[in-house]
């Protein structure tokens, strides 16, 4: 237990040894050996008392040094290495020198440096006080809950202060960490977007969220004392919940259920309650989380809206399609498609032309209302209502073939002064086309409450307009399909054709008109006969069927003609074709008997007039070649250089000309000829008679082209003077050259160049001033096939001539 004490405890006093404090304790004691043993007892056991509890104690002096200390301050907070060492030091003793020892680490002993001074404070109040000392402790933190109190002598003098400390940093952990979580529980259950309250079984409202004070518009900082479900719950919805309160207190389920509530506004909203029983405050409760479903709530009650409108469009469709009477079918949709929308009067207004200012009108034809307010299919005020008057709004809502709606009070005047009178507060106006031109228009009025119409009703009432719309358009096309029959029944009967409907399988179905002498099947026999029965050749029977399905199956017309013993004689006939539907074609027969007959007098006319003119062309070209051979001898008796050169310039244009009747006589038409096949022929006897074949290369550029007699005889003159030239005084002697003859159609204009290589026409020659004899009968013929004719002498000689292919034919 140590020594005993020199003197006496005083507060002054530093005790120096465990001696010095246990004499101070026996003064006033007798010097008694057994009390001195009983005094030592009672401290040790008082020691291990106190060492042996996990909180800590202490005593200090009036200058806070420890007089007393405990093994578990000494351990924990003081890092002491017993219970001795502490005596007379402060707590800052030990905090610098374990600072000291640890330089590196600034954190290794923090305690008590942002505590308040609890010591000074017991010693100044002379009170008892709890407080909260933290810090770290050898790196690891520590939270002490402390308790100190005046150390007081036995004159009730103090001499310092006593104290005792738990550490408790095990529990404010848990206590941060449970605030923590409370904190984040109420900030999840404020943010939640559902609203959250508790109840108690009797309907009051012991808790809400902020989603739940913004469902009814309140201020979340409104106290919920006073607030009771019934304060917000409507009518049928007050009386489910409190059944459900009551299923829910008796533990049977918890409940999910829709409600109407309102806010503090008078909104109505559709919330959707799910409740649970929970403890709250000590007692059982109510937990309902809340979801505004007024959306939903609209959006199903729009889709119902819009099934109804469509329903209803569909019967009108029906209806439309259905009914015989176009005005009642009109009538009979007015009332669907007005109830439908919840409308008090539907309507339509028809428009029309007045005559003498030609200005467009409308008026009021047809209505329907629902009995609320008053019709008026009579008020003279809603006929002949200029289109110029009404709001500019609708003319350019109409001029796009869209709908108009508007409240009255938004109207111009005089649309305003119109609508005011019938009692109508907002209204819609469909325009209503036929053929894609405004018919009138379809009208909707709402006379009880304001109306703003929605994209979806203005689409389907917009099909609904085009509806009738249609059912016009096919009143007025049925009315006109039945004028047109009537019209062609009348024609068919004028018709002398006979008209026979017949089936796939070649069986007749009908026929008109009745004329059983073109008929070889007995009159009363001919519906429901087949065709094989008509006496026909089994050639013209096959090629008639195949007939019947070809056309059947490509709609395509065909036509045969065939003959047939018939009450009248024999007799031709001509039978076309035609797909009525997908199992009957129309026969259209007529009697070609006299144009048949008629063909075979004209065809043995045409073979004669043929022989005649084969011969005539035959003829012609003999004599020509008769002329060429006199000219031929007459060149053989002449001496004169220059009358040769006439006479042989003479021959090739006779020439010329024979070879085109020689093309025609030969050649299948007589009027046509192959003119390629004829220049060919033509140039290379030029080339031979002036022996120049030779040595002159020449080359025809032009495509297979057929063109008249009347044109081939000029342009085979021009193109032989042409050549004719170029061959005599192009070229020298034994010289060789070059001849080119093109010929195209361009733009439905023929373009022919012929050009040489040779020396060229002296520059002194003009063309159209020379005497030459070849130039002028050049010039000539281009003139007379309606040609223009240019010379080129810049690369020997080139012609180039553009006329058109008719020309020369259709000239008067």
């Amino acid at each position: 237990m140590g020594k005993k004490a020199e003197s006496s405890l005083t507060p002054d006093h530093v005790i120096k040894n465990w001696e010095e404090l246990k004499d101070y304790m026996q003064k006033g004691y007798p010097a008694d050996e057994k009390r001195e043993q009983v005094f030592e007892d009672l401290y040790h056991m008082v020691r291990l008392m106190c060492d042996n509890v996990p909180d800590m104690i202490w005593a200090k002096d009036r200058d806070k040094k420890f007089i007393f200390t405990n093994r578990a301050i000494a351990e924990k907070l003081l890092n002491a290495r017993d219970t001795m060492e502490a005596l007379g030091k402060t707590d800052m003793y030990f905090a610098n020198r374990e600072r000291s020892l640890h330089p590196e680490n600034k954190k290794w002993h923090t305690f008590g440096e942002i505590c308040t001074d609890s010591d000074e404070f017991v010693l100044k109040t002379e009170k008892p006080g709890r407080f909260d000392e933290f810090g770290n402790v050898k790196g690891e933190f520590l939270f002490l809950d402390v308790h100190k109190a005046p150390f007081r002598d036995e004159k009730g003098e103090i001499i310092g202060t006593v104290g005792c400390a738990r550490d408790v940093t095990r529990e404010k952990e848990i206590e941060k960490n449970l605030t923590e979580s409370e904190k984040l529980f109420h900030s999840l259950i404020d943010n939640m977007l559902d609203a959250v309250i508790i109840l108690d079984f009797e309907g009051s409202i012991l808790f809400a969220n902020r989603a739940a004070f913004e469902l009814v518009d309140i201020d979340p900082r409104t106290p919920l004392q006073g607030f009771h479900v019934k304060d917000f719950a409507l009518g049928q919805s007050m009386m489910d919940i409190e059944n459900h309160q009551q299923l829910v207190k008796e533990d049977k389920f918890g409940f999910l259920g829709n409600y109407q509530i309102k806010d503090k506004y008078g909104q109505v909203k559709w919330v959707e309650g799910l409740g649970r029983k929970i403890e709250f405050q000590g007692k059982v409760a109510n937990l309902v989380n809340l979801r505004d479903i007024t959306p939903r709530k609209k959006a199903e009650e729009e889709l119902k809206n819009r099934e109804k409108l469509l329903e209803g469009v569909a019967r009108m469709n029906h209806i439309l399609i259905n009914s015989p009477n176009l005005k009642a079918a009109i009538q009979d949709s007015l009332e669907e498609i007005g109830s439908a929308t919840r409308i008090n009067r539907a309507y339509i207004f028809k428009n029309h032309v007045e005559e003498s200012t030609g200005r467009l009108l409308t008026s009021h034809w047809m209505e329907w209302t629902n009995g609320q307010v008053e019709a008026q299919l009579y008020n003279n005020d809603l006929q002949n209502i200029p289109y110029e008057k009404l709001s500019p709004d609708l003319i350019t809502n109409f001029t796009q073939k869209k709908p108009f709606y508007s409240l009255s009070r938004d109207l111009d005047s005089y649309t305003h002064e119109i609508v005011e009178k019938q009692g109508i507060l907002s209204l819609l106006l469909v325009p209503v086309l036929v053929q894609d031109k405004l018919w009138g228009f379809i009208g909707f009025d709402n006379c009880t409450q304001e109306r703003n119409w929605k994209e979806y009703e203005l689409t389907i009432l917009k099909t609904a307009a085009d509806s009738i719309g249609s059912a016009l358009d096919r009143y007025d096309f049925e009315k006109a399909l039945t004028e047109s029959e009537n019209k062609s029944k009348k024609l068919i009967k004028a018709i002398p054709d006979m008209m026979l409907v017949i089936s796939k399988e070649g069986f007749i179905q009908d026929y008109s008109p009745k004329n059983p002498e073109l008929m070889s099947i007995p009159e009363k026999e001919i519906v429901g006969s087949n065709i094989s029965q008509m006496g026909l050749s089994p050639a013209d029977l096959e090629q008639i069927l195949k007939m019947i399905k070809t056309t059947l199956i490509t709609n395509t017309l065909e036509t045969i003609e065939y003959a047939l013993d018939v009450p009248a004689g024999n007799r031709y006939f001509e039978a076309r074709f035609i797909k009525l539907n997908e199992d009957n074609v129309l026969s259209i027969i007529r009697d070609i008997t006299g144009r048949v007959r008629d063909g075979e007098m004209i065809k043995s006319s045409l073979e004669e007039k043929d022989i005649l003119l084969r011969e005539i062309h035959h003829r012609v070209k003999n004599n020509m070649q008769i002329i060429s051979s006199l000219m031929n001898l007459q060149i053989k008796y002449e001496n004169s250089p220059e009358a040769i050169n006439i006479l042989k310039e003479s021959q090739g244009r006779v020439k010329s000309m024979a070879m085109v009747h020689e093309k025609l006589y030969k050649s299948k038409s007589f009027s046509m000829i192959n003119f390629k096949d004829y220049l060919t022929r033509l140039v290379s006897d030029i080339l031979y008679t002036y022996d120049l074949i030779s040595h002159i290369d020449w080359k025809l550029d032009m495509d297979e082209i057929k063109i008249t007699m009347d044109l081939a005889i000029p342009l085979g003159l021009i193109i032989h003077e042409m050549v004719s030239n170029s061959a005599k005084y192009a070229f020298k002697k034994d010289e060789n050259g070059r001849i080119d003859i093109s010929m195209k159609m361009v733009d439905d204009r023929f373009f022919l160049r012929v050009a040489d290589n040779g020396v060229g026409i002296p520059e002194d020659i003009e063309w159209g001033e020379t005497d030459t004899l070849g130039l002028h009968l050049i010039d000539a013929l281009v003139k007379q096939i309606d040609g223009v004719i240019k010379l080129d002498n810049s690369q020997g000689t080139s012609y180039e001539i553009i006329f058109p292919p008719m020309s020369y034919v259709n000239r008067g």
